[in-house]
């Protein structure tokens, strides 16, 4: 994680700051020093969602985030990227998972959906994806993105 830093530009003592924060969002703060080669599945998805966000990005695009991921991951992953947007990012994530869904609607994420390659506007109520063969889109955008398109 702290490597992804050094690569944007930040020093040693700065990208192992961030890192520590990044993998502290996600719900590894124990786990800075442990090797990926011990960490579950799901704790390394953490960890590749913790790289996205050690450098800040204006714009994360992610497809299927929450696979591997326990109630717990998915609690982390939706906070962290709900974090993330309040700081001016926009994020598009693409899930098939209905408990992303349900988090997305419980903290009034739009929700688009996607059928045979067109996006499809609004789509309320969410529907189970076990229910429907579309694949579900959750889009948290800021305010500001919303009113003043992506900068």
């Amino acid at each position: 994680v702290a490597a992804a830093a050094e690569v944007a530009g930040a020093g040693s003592r700065a990208s192992r700051t961030a890192a520590a924060r990044a993998l502290a969002a996600v719900g590894l703060a124990e786990d800075v020093d442990v090797p990926p080669r011990v960490l579950s599945s799901g704790q390394r998805r953490r960890v590749c969602i913790a790289r996205a966000l050690v450098v800040e990005p204006r714009l994360i695009l992610a497809d299927e985030p929450t696979g591997d991921l326990d109630s717990q991951g998915l609690k982390e992953l939706v906070n962290a990227v709900e974090n993330h947007a309040a700081r001016g990012a926009s994020v598009l994530l693409t899930t098939h998972d209905g408990r992303l869904l349900e988090a997305a609607r419980a903290r009034g994420w739009t929700h688009l959906r996607l059928h045979e390659g067109r996006l499809v506007a609004p789509a309320e109520p969410v529907v189970p994806i076990a229910e429907s063969e579309h694949s579900g889109v959750v889009v948290p955008f800021p305010r500001r993105a919303i009113a003043g398109g992506l900068e």
